[in-house]
């Protein structure tokens, strides 16, 4: 994809989006609502035309303002949020539906039929109706036919959404296992931050039809571009200092740095915030929510700024204590990062 760009009206739903995606990649697209994720997508399955820029699988041009490539000419498959599945037809009659389409001969259906279900492990439900699947059963028929077609590229409008969380991680199993087996490349809308890490090589950050960020989760993670990239990734606070530090810890020492008008910002993870530290700066804890293996704290600062941290124990509203700040990413071109991110990130 290069400097693609698409408007609705008034709208702008991409603005000079450009990608290149590897052959096997798995590369999430993640964002809140109306980013411009699923009209990537759409772009990709030659549903929608781009105003500006091009979109090429290998030498070959699939659209630009000048031409466009008929989606069933594309080698990708779509697997879409509502299944799309015909009600009326039994899973292998649903899977061997795009086979049908093509005027692919009997005998070739029936084989490619059978692997595909093998493959998503169908078989014993191949004559069965969709009202009688469970929705992780009908997102893996979904997915069967998708690739029984053998699309060079495999496209997923958010698959999970409609399933409660159980089954969500049940198939961020089976997605992950499925790619790392067949090496499909895979391109995968979400809004959902930790599905986007979990199942994803690389992740692009859009938001309002914009690419913020396109790297690892790790990098994401540890080394976000921008204070929108930081606080949509994980958990954690800004913070303004006199400069960014480099891997030094801020003490009550050092508090006049988070004073300082007109100072540099920085990324602070809470695993990065250490509590009840002699001489650290005064805060106040303002909420405490229990997340099963440990706490989430929101804590105040006597300047007026906020963290998070976490705590192996409760900590109550209202009560005091005093914090150091271990590391911090600068976010800012002009003040100094640290160099210990720069050169590795530590395993967390």
């Amino acid at each position: 994809m290069t400097a693609l760009g698409k408007h609705f009206g008034a709208h702008v739903a991409l603005e000079a989006l450009s990608m290149a995606i590897e052959p096997g990649e798995f590369v999430a697209l993640l964002g809140p609502s109306g980013c411009g994720k699923s009209t990537t997508l759409r772009l990709l399955a030659g549903f929608e035309t781009p105003d500006h820029g091009e979109i090429r699988l290998g030498d070959q041009v699939l659209s630009s303002p000048q031409a466009q490539v008929p989606p069933e000419q594309r080698r990708m498959g779509m697997v879409f949020q509502s299944y799309a599945l015909w009600p009326h037809l039994s899973v292998a009659g649903n899977v061997d539906y795009p086979l049908r389409v093509q005027k692919v001969a009997g005998s070739e259906r029936r084989r490619r039929v059978e692997d595909v279900l093998a493959r998503v492990d169908m078989t014993a439900m191949a004559g069965r109706y969709p009202r009688e699947l469970s929705g992780g059963q009908r997102q893996r028929v979904a997915l069967a036919r998708c690739l029984v077609s053998q699309p060079a590229v495999i496209l997923l409008d958010e698959p999970l959404a409609n399933l409660d969380r159980h089954l969500r991680a049940s198939m961020e199993d089976y997605f992950r296992d499925f790619h790392r087996e067949t090496v499909t490349t895979m391109v995968y809308v979400t809004h959902d931050q930790d599905e986007a890490m979990a199942l994803a090589d690389r992740v692009a950050v859009m938001q309002e039809g914009r690419l913020k960020q396109f790297a690892t989760p790790e990098t994401l993670y540890h080394q976000p571009a921008d204070v929108e990239v930081a606080r949509f990734i994980g958990q954690g606070s800004v913070v303004h200092l006199a400069r960014a530090a480099a891997g030094e810890w801020l003490t009550g020492s050092d508090a006049q740095r988070l004073n300082e008008q007109g100072s540099a910002r920085a990324f602070v993870r809470p695993q990065h915030v250490v509590l009840g530290v002699e001489g650290g700066l005064p805060a106040r804890v303002e909420r405490c929510i229990f997340r099963g293996e440990r706490h989430v704290l929101s804590l105040r600062l006597e300047d007026g700024q906020s963290l998070t941290a976490y705590s192996h124990t409760a900590q109550p509203a209202g009560s005091h204590t005093s914090v150091a700040i271990e590391r911090l990413w600068g976010l800012e071109e002009g003040h100094t990062k640290m160099q210990a991110h720069r050169d590795r990130v530590p395993a967390q």
